[in-house]
């Protein structure tokens, strides 16, 4: 479902895109998905994500999938899970350069097409609250 180490993913743009070799992807919550950004923000790294437009996403795709719910409480997008998946190391922010930083793939759940990219520090990534195999979760 989510492929394996070095599967090609090709872009929009026709532009291939491999994850890097010995990488895994990660499976994490929300709110670790959230801490991650606001680091990559903070940090000034070149992709990071709008967290609002995910909230409305996430707000939607529930209320289609499950219109008897009533009212989408915030527990039910903070279990959300996402697919973080590196495809290349990158050494630039803010067109200088700098340290060796994974770009990632974040995979949304019901997002069709490439999704939004999240610049993070290796370290920051291998240390993630990593919830395990994405078809478990």
């Amino acid at each position: 479902m989510f492929g394996s180490i070095g599967e090609q993913i090709i872009n929009s743009g026709g532009m291939v895109l491999d994850t890097p070799e010995g990488l895994e992807k990660i499976v994490i919550r929300y709110d670790e998905l959230k801490r991650l950004n606001s680091y990559s923000i903070d940090n000034g790294y070149n992709r990071n994500l709008e967290v609002s437009e995910i909230d409305k996403h996430l707000y939607k795709k529930i209320e289609e999938k499950h219109p008897d719910m009533g009212n989408i409480t915030v527990d039910e997008i903070e279990r959300t899970a996402f697919v973080l998946e590196p495809i290349m190391i990158h050494q630039h922010k803010q067109g200088k350069p700098c340290k060796d930083h994974y770009r990632c793939w974040v995979h949304i759940p019901a997002h069709r097409g490439l999704g939004p990219f999240l610049d993070i520090p290796k370290e920051l990534y291998l240390s993630a609250d990593n919830l395990g195999d994405p078809e478990k979760v």
